[in-house]
């Protein structure tokens, strides 16, 4: 559901995250909870979005084509 909402927004601001993450909680407590769970380590790029990339590559691009 967040990814939805990032690639939906383009200037995206931790504010604009809370107010249209639909949860049943008060917009501080969204807002911090989305801080908390974006500032996991396993979000990081090097982590999580560099793998997701090489792997997409791997599937659409044959290692034998050049670019």
């Amino acid at each position: 559901m967040l990814i939805t909402l990032l690639q939906s927004e383009r200037q995206v601001s931790l504010e604009r995250l809370a107010t249209l993450f639909a949860q049943p909680i008060q917009f501080e407590s969204r807002r911090r909870n989305l801080q908390r769970f974006l500032m996991l380590p396993q979000l990081s790029a090097k982590a999580l979005w560099f793998p997701i990339l090489k792997y997409w590559l791997k599937g659409h691009f044959n290692p034998h084509m050049s670019l």
